[in-house]
């Protein structure tokens, strides 16, 4: 007998989990005749979501009919639904808004006819949001309403959360700030109990406008005062919380928000100062939107200081910007983000529902290629049932082990076992993290000199030097972010420790790399030369969801040590001036200053190498 189906569901989802999709390998299975049904399709699903679905939407959509296609054949809804939702994602983000829903509503019917309530939830917010950007506010307002009934039948709190949040942002634009309120009071009851910090910090910047506007219509004085200061109360808490979560484009939003609040109060030098931040921080991180917001407000704040020449200067960046925002490939970007953000944050509750289908569904195919007659279902049913059960029990025990151990694959520990006895973990602030990026040099030009499985069995080969390397120091690995490997210590569980275990683990790593070069020279072989930075500071910890879950870090020493890399030179360890300041005088090492050093979007940084002593 086969092994069970679910158990090599587990198995597959582990070794995507923990490695790299390899589109050229993927293929391959798809393409071997040995290859089972089930597998073929849960090799399209991850060639869809994680080569193809935000990269090249033209090819998901392909690699999406052809899934459904053979969904259709085996008589399997689900996946049916699978590759409609797809589609549905795909049409989106090139704009075709009208087939979008077209898919979407496709995707409903078929979720709604096998009682896939998460999957008819996430359609009727996909839905809702298409309309949204196409401007029917009252209609998609209607669609996040209706998802939230299913989230709350199912209560999925996550589910809400996005739910109420949307709704919200809706109200505020069609001008129902009472009912805004409400819905995001909500919103961060149901994201405080999961640790979605974005959205709480988002809803205080919701709560803010709404307040403001509902103290302009305000009669009653002290009312009017009130409303007036929860809205200023609710900005501040906004922008505290994008700075832990280091949200820079949302930090921008708030600032430029509050500016034109404080410019309706004929505050007008303290809306200049804010709209020149958001401006700043706009233009560092690429947002055109932000960008035409804090312009354009600023036109109107120089303006009525007479300060002409600047007031022309912001009039044109807003037109500039605008003129940017509407083009064809600029609005499919921002809606290609947009989708992927929302994409993300409903994917691991639908890949619970998935599995469960899937391993439902894989049993089926078993039973059709084993061609079992209806005198052994029959005998089975009878003389059999007891072993056909303990069959079924062993099955499920596999497959508890075995996501266990992907469990803590992909979390620390505690972290682990404290969502395993709680069903969440809480996100936390940590004072004192080091964090740790490190980056390959001419890695493109490797890439063209290597066939794709020479790369990545070399990149494979570093990585999995590093995560030993990580391991020995006590290091917690975050993630690969293409080419480039980023770790932290001082977390999940605070030390004093952490500067020097970091700076021994980069040292050991990038003697590594020199040796591995070495060995390459002299074999006349393409090889890898790296920078690694290193900084240390406060993080704001958790747990995000999007296919699998995921232990990251956010906040502004993220920025730093990833600045401290690209600002690095190959072959050194570049550190920070607060990391210095930690080890200087450790025995252990020594260190070479390089002063003040030009960091794109930072200014000029103190940096220092550091190496044995």
């Amino acid at each position: 007998m086969r092994r069970s189906i679910l158990v090599i569901y587990f198995t597959l989802l582990s070794f995507l989990a923990n490695s790299q999709i390899n589109v050229d390998s993927l293929w391959g299975v798809w393409h071997n005749p040995e290859t089972a049904d089930t597998t073929k399709m849960l090799v399209l699903k991850d060639l869809i979501e994680k080569g193809y679905l935000f990269s090249n939407p033209d090819t998901a959509f392909i690699i999406s009919q052809t899934l459904y296609d053979r969904a259709d054949s085996l008589g399997f809804e689900s996946w049916k639904s699978t590759a409609l939702n797809y589609q549905g994602i795909s049409c989106a983000i090139r704009g075709r808004y009208d087939e979008a829903i077209q898919r979407f509503t496709l995707c409903l019917q078929i979720s709604e006819e096998i009682g896939n309530q998460h999957r008819v939830a996430s359609s009727l917010s996909n839905i809702g949001q298409l309309y949204r950007e196409m401007e029917d506010l009252p209609k998609a307002l209607e669609y996040y309403n209706k998802s939230k009934v299913i989230y709350t039948e199912t209560d999925d709190q996550y589910g809400l959360g996005i739910a109420y949040a949307n709704s919200a942002t809706l109200e505020n634009s069609l001008g129902k700030h009472e009912d805004a309120i409400a819905s995001a009071l909500k919103a961060q009851e149901y994201c405080k109990k999961v640790g979605n910090l974005p959205v709480v910090a988002n809803m205080d910047h919701e709560l803010a406008v709404a307040y403001f506007e509902l103290h302009l219509r305000e009669s009653n004085p002290a009312k009017k005062q009130e409303l007036k200061q929860l809205s200023e109360a609710s900005f501040d808490r906004s922008l505290v919380l994008k700075r832990q979560v280091g949200d820079k484009e949302g930090e921008a939003n708030t600032l430029v928000a509050k500016a034109n609040t404080l410019k309706t109060l004929g505050r007008n030098q303290e809306a200049i100062e804010l709209s020149e931040q958001a401006l700043e921080i706009a233009k560092i991180v690429g947002s055109l939107a932000a960008t035409e917001y804090s312009s354009a407000l600023l036109y109107e704040l120089y303006e009525r200081q007479a300060n002409y020449r600047r007031a022309l200067e912001m009039n044109v960046l807003s037109i500039a910007t605008r003129d940017s925002i509407q083009s064809d490939k600029n609005q499919r970007e921002i809606i290609r983000q947009e989708y992927k953000y929302s994409y993300e944050k409903q994917a691991f509750a639908d890949s619970l529902a998935f599995a469960n289908q899937s391993a439902i569904q894989s049993l089926e195919i078993e039973k059709r290629d084993a061609n079992l007659s209806r005198q052994r279902i029959a005998l089975l049913a009878s003389g059999g049932g007891v072993l056909l059960l303990i069959l079924l029990v062993l099955s499920v025990r596999q497959g508890k082990r075995r996501s266990d151990e992907l469990l803590h694959n992909i979390l620390p520990a505690e972290i682990a076992a404290e969502l395993k006895a709680k069903g969440s973990a809480q996100s936390k602030r940590i004072d004192q993290v080091t964090v740790l990026f490190t980056d390959f040099k001419g890695f493109t030009t490797m890439a063209e000199q290597l066939s794709p499985k020479e790369l990545v069995d070399d990149l494979n080969e570093c990585f999995s030097e590093f995560d030993r390397i990580t391991a020995k120091y006590g290091i917690e690995k975050i993630k690969t972010i293409g080419d480039s490997y980023m770790a932290a210590g001082g977390l999940p569980t605070p030390n004093t420790t952490n500067p020097v275990d970091v700076i021994k683990a980069a040292l050991e790593i990038r003697d590594f790399i020199e040796e591995g070069k070495s060995k390459k020279q002299s074999q006349n072989l393409p090889y890898f030369e790296i920078r690694i930075g290193v900084h240390t500071g406060p993080v704001v910890a958790g747990i995000v969801g999007v296919k699998k879950f995921q232990y990251d870090i956010w906040g502004d020493t993220v920025n730093t040590a990833s600045t401290m890399e690209s600002s690095g030179t190959v072959g050194r360890v570049n550190i920070s001036e607060a990391t210095y300041k930690l080890l200087k005088d450790h025995p252990q090492f020594s260190f070479e200053s390089r002063g003040k050093v030009e960091a794109k979007g930072k200014g000029a940084l103190e940096m220092y190498f550091v190496s044995e002593a």
